[in-house]
């Protein structure tokens, strides 16, 4: 992220958990829904945030978007319905706008997601799924909800460019089927292939998902947000490549080899593997394999297979805790291999 995030870390974040198991699980699909666009668009950089400062944050290289997430068994919203104070006495609008500071680190996007239609100053209704700039509201409309915003935050000076309501196409009240579609159809683009195990693929995302909403602690800097908070575009990347159902994947790579060591180490090989991908810990992972790749890249183009796989995994025996076993740093080092093989390491 190349801006700076003073303006975000600044304000303490809602820490509070979701109000029920339903709307949890509601945030947590559509967060996956955001992330998966971030990769329809072929966006490059991104990071979406679970349930920190918001419900869900898109972070991008020069600003951030927050997503508050609203469902109703009721036949619309409106107006009256974003500027009503609740039993603490402040109202949707008012809430969402405290985000504002972040402004002062770049752009940022202010919006309220619901399933049903906005209803605006005369009955205009918005039933089409699509994006309702509050600044294109009418004037009545436009001074409700400024009054809203200032009630609860004095010293603002509310920009209704910032604010909008989005009403989506996905069924926020069942977002599981649709959701599988989106990931299916966005795995093929992005990977040019079938997922491995589809049903496999959704619930490790799900559950990538669901470890970083689950974190409820206070994060002390910015890089502990996206680590523990967060999934970013590496993170789906990596998942991604361990359900790539083609061949010279990184799991038939890595098997294979396993497959040329003596015949008493590869179950135990195959097990270091197996702790290695079924690791919640992504961002460890990644910086480890990233470090064998900028070693093993370096080591002279003779060598064999074997041969550079042990001079990595030697060199990683300094940097690595005892928690990661000789069969694991083997492993990375193999995974480091495949990622210059293959094109994928960048320095």
């Amino acid at each position: 992220m190349a801006i700076d995030h003073s303006g975000y870390m600044g304000t303490a974040p809602d820490l509070s958990g979701s109000l029920s198991k339903n709307r949890f699980r509601v945030e947590l699909l559509w967060g996956i829904e955001r992330l998966l666009t971030c990769l329809d668009k072929g966006l490059d950089s991104f990071a979406v945030v679970f349930d920190y400062r918001c419900d869900i944050e898109l972070h991008l290289d020069d600003g951030y978007e927050f997503f508050q997430i609203k469902t109703s068994k009721a036949d619309k919203f409106g107006v009256s319905w974003v500027t009503r104070k609740n039993k603490h006495g402040i109202s949707i609008v008012g809430r969402l706008y405290e985000l504002d500071d972040a402004s002062s680190d770049g752009p940022i996007r202010l919006v309220i997601v619901g399933n049903r239609p906005f209803v605006a100053a005369n009955n205009k209704r918005y039933d089409v799924p699509g994006e309702v700039l509050f600044s294109d509201l009418k004037d009545a409309d436009k001074c409700k909800i400024e009054k809203a915003i200032t009630e609860h935050n004095p010293e603002a000076s509310p920009d209704l460019k910032k604010i909008s309501y989005l009403l989506v196409a996905i069924d926020l009240g069942n977002p599981d089927h649709s959701l599988r579609g989106h990931l299916d159809k966005t795995y093929k683009a992005v990977m040019g292939c079938e997922p491995r195990k589809p049903g496999a693929l959704y619930e490790a995302l799900e559950g990538l998902a669901r470890d970083c909403a689950c974190n409820e602690r206070m994060q002390s800097n910015y890089e502990d947000v996206i680590n523990n908070k967060a999934l970013t575009k590496d993170d789906i990347d990596d998942l991604f490549s361990k359900y790539a159902d083609r061949e010279n994947s990184e799991q038939d790579y890595i098997l294979s080899w396993i497959k040329t060591q003596r015949p008493l180490r590869q179950n135990s090989l195959k097990l270091a593997y197996t702790e290695i991908i079924s690791s919640p810990y992504l961002q460890q992972n990644r910086s480890i394999v990233k470090e064998a790749a900028s070693f093993a890249i370096g080591l002279d183009d003779n060598l064999s297979e074997d041969e550079i796989i042990a001079s990595t995994s030697d060199y990683l025996s300094s940097s690595c805790g005892i928690e990661v076993s000789n069969n694991m740093r083997q492993i990375y080092s193999a995974m480091a291999l495949y990622s210059i093989v293959e094109g994928a390491y960048r320095e």
